[in-house]
């Protein structure tokens, strides 16, 4: 857009109308002015170029922008600062011309000239990052090249290449940034403004290494870092964690020092000597030393490295001894997840407690592979020290709900304590390329020989809101108010005496007893699935108040019926809340076993798509059997009538236990031991019967007056059709 700008400008201004010796453009922050004195051609757009238009129909000056002058560069706001890092960006990808980590390494290649350019000039001096007047692209590029090649020296295991984009590219960088002065652009600024710019860069294949900015300062807000704790983030990406822990510990050095050099040591002693990252991929590795040096430092000790290998071989490889057992104070990360690695890859992972972790059985097996989320969180217990290493966590729910994966969960409650769970919304990760449903939990090591304690208090917390949504856009923000209420628990750390149901309008946050979630971890299941029990109610569970072990059905390959006494094959799209539909048109089975037909009574619940979806049979359909997507309960009429326990699965109760339970998935579920978990208040045969008569009474009811508005409505309609014939509503 600004070179057609700069030719219509040209066109103008080179007409015999005008024929101006100087012609410029002025885009924000960006301007390009051209020399067209009679030495140069109207078709000339490079040579020509000069650094400003001269004052008072003067020569042209060499430089415009020196330092501690008039002409000095100046910082910027947010909105100017992440415009032009969008029009950097635009011209980096130039239409997928370089992957985003390549991208931004040139990005931060040319910051990293023009901050050191701007903090090494003497007062009174031109700044080199700068478009000389009548400088050629190609000399620009040569000087640019020449400086940044200085500069490496300083940091050879951050830059080591050279800058690689074109001549044209870089001109049109520099002609962005040369009028901003960076170094004293406030730094909250500038962290939004490169996360904007990572935000676009990092999004879908890059995702794993970006955390969103309200969730990390979420996470680094709960756990409060000192500057004499060492931090780490064992997945460190692009280094978001790292940044707002330095961002963190640099605000709270204003609190306690009023002197410049007291507040400089405060944070920069913490950035340099205690902020630890390791990343297993080099390129992203190098990504976050830069996006560290682009903030003023923190970056000596981001290394590169497999953070799931021995101690040795971490220091080995990375040449940095401070990477030790039980040496850390603070660990914020989002491990990667989703992958599984396979033993043969990496045979040292053998060693691991998690790799042959029990199933639910407490059987054990070898395995071939394994989750990365579950490794993490052994090697996270093996860099926190004992008895007062703390650590927040992004791990998927599945950590937290699957039955399978019960080792994992007794390996945090037996070596953690496990101060609070934070459930976020399914779609926390979504703009960036990821569905996985996450929570964040916030855990401290516990020492060596401690005994543990079923009832301490674990806070819960579930936010719907979180300050953006599911396509970036910014909305309402609930975390800080769970920090609020997490900081009034932790005063007093006990369980909450009831839990009630989630507000509209603020976050629910309530505490459990350890020795409620031994099973389950998350708190949707904690709050809707069974925890939340009916005070005063005799209540018993759907497995014990049947007749036979609830049963799966028939897995036969579905055909039109071809006579209308064929056995009728019921599948979940078959019903909904009203039962089977008058005109539904029932399919059937080529070979029908005994064991799957149906008997009055029989509730079928849907096991996997509409989840929890219900059914009760009664022999005026015909005979049926049903699928193996459904399971089958058979009620016990002399404890509870089927109608009842029908009923009982229409409540608002149970449809949020369901919600509760079912296990994030592609394909959502609900196991048939889950099922059979359900707990319901029995009331005597005779109340039970009441509550059906009044509750069939009033379905009845409903379906005539929805009848008898259907009707009404067709008449109506009828009747504007008539008047729209007929002519009377001309």
């Amino acid at each position: 857009e600004l070179d057609r700008a700069v030719e219509r400008v040209c066109d103008y201004g080179t007409s015999p109308k005008f024929r101006a010796n100087f012609v410029g453009v002025v885009a924000g922050q960006t301007r390009r002015f051209l020399d067209f004195s009679p030495r140069y051609g109207i078709l000339e757009r490079e040579a020509n170029i000069v650094a400003d238009l001269p004052r008072q129909y003067g020569k042209p000056e060499e430089f415009r922008f020196r330092k501690g002058t008039q002409d000095d560069i100046s910082p910027v706001n947010k909105e100017v600062l992440i415009s032009t890092i969008k029009k950097c960006h635009q011209t980096l990808w130039g239409g997928g011309r370089l992957s985003p980590p390549e991208a931004f390494g040139e990005l931060c290649k040319i910051i990293f000239v023009k901050i050191n350019d701007e903090i090494n000039r003497k007062k009174g001096e031109p700044y080199e990052f700068q478009i000389k007047t009548h400088e050629s692209s190609s000399k620009l590029y040569e000087r640019i090249q020449s400086i940044y090649k200085e500069q490496q020296q300083r940091e050879p295991d951050v830059f080591t290449d050279t800058i690689k984009i074109d001549a044209a590219t870089l001109r049109t960088i520099v002609s962005y940034l040369e009028r901003i002065n960076l170094s004293d652009t406030d730094l909250d600024t500038k962290g939004v403004a490169f996360e904007t710019f990572m935000d676009g860069f990092f999004k879908g294949h890059f995702g794993q290494y970006f955390t969103p900015r309200e969730i990390i300062d979420f996470m680094v807000d709960m756990m409060q870092p000192q500057n004499n704790e060492r931090v780490l983030d064992p997945a460190c990406g692009s280094g978001g964690f790292l940044l707002h822990a330095l961002d963190y510990i640099r605000k709270e050095a204003g609190e306690y020092h009023d002197d410049p050099i007291d507040r400089f040591r405060y944070w920069h002693d913490f950035a340099k000597d205690l902020l630890f990252g390791i990343e297993v991929n080099e390129e992203i590795a190098r990504v976050a030393k830069m996006n560290m040096i682009l903030h003023d430092d923190g970056h000596t000790n981001v290394i590169s490295a497999d953070a799931l290998q021995q101690f040795d071989r971490i220091r080995e490889r990375s040449g940095n001894n401070e990477f030790k057992e039980g040496s850390f104070d603070l660990i914020l990360t989002t491990p990667p997840f989703g992958t599984m690695v396979p033993l043969s890859d990496h045979p040292y992972l053998k060693d691991y407690e998690l790799w042959d972790q029990p199933n639910k059985t407490g059987h054990k097996r070898l395995r071939k592979n394994q989750r990365t989320e579950i490794l993490f969180i052994e090697q996270i217990w093996h860099f926190l020290k004992p008895g007062i290493g703390r650590a927040a966590v992004v791990i998927p729910d599945g950590i937290l709900t699957n039955s399978l994966l019960q080792g994992a969960r007794d390996f945090l409650l037996e070596r953690f304590q496990i101060n609070a769970v934070v459930s976020l919304p399914q779609t926390a990760f979504t703009h960036f390329g990821s569905s996985v449903k996450t929570s964040i939990i916030f855990l401290r090591r516990r020492a060596d020989n401690e005994k543990l304690n079923n009832d301490e208090a674990i806070f819960m917390a579930l936010p719907e809101l979180i300050g953006y949504d599911a396509t970036g856009s910014i909305i309402e923000n609930q975390l800080p108010e769970v920090i609020r209420q997490y900081r009034t628990f932790e005063k007093n750390p006990k369980p909450s005496p009831t839990k009630t149901l989630i507000s509209e309008k603020k976050p629910q946050c309530f505490a459990v007893r350890r020795g409620e979630v031994l099973q389950r971890l998350d708190p949707k299941f904690i709050i809707f699935g069974g925890h939340n029990l009916l005070k005063g109610v005799k209540t018993q569970k759907f497995g014990s108040l049947v007749i036979k072990e609830p049963e799966y059905g028939s897995s036969e390959k579905p055909v039109p019926m071809r006579h209308d006494n064929d056995v009728k094959y019921i599948r979940i799209t078959d019903f909904d809340d009203e039962g089977i539909a008058p005109d539904n048109e029932f399919m059937t089975v080529e070979s029908v076993e005994d064991k799957y037909l149906l008997e009055e009574g029989d509730i079928l619940f849907a096991q996997t798509g509409t989840v929890g979806k219900t059914f009760i049979y009664t022999r005026d359909i015909g005979p049926a059997i049903f699928t193996r997507h459904c399971l089958r309960f058979r009620f016990d009429p002399s404890i509870v009538l089927p109608q009842y326990i029908y009923f009982c699965t229409k409540t608002d109760r149970y449809r949020r236990w369901v919600q509760s339970m079912q296990h994030p998935s592609v394909l959502p579920r609900i196991s048939k031991e889950e099922f059979k978990s359900f707990t319901v208040p029995i009331p005597t045969l005779d109340v039970q019967k009441q509550m059906i008569e009044e509750l069939s009474s009033r379905s009845a009811k409903v379906r005539r007056l929805r009848e008898e508005a259907e009707k009404e409505w067709e008449a109506a309609k009828a009747q504007f059709e008539e008047q729209l014939l007929s002519g009377e509503a001309s």
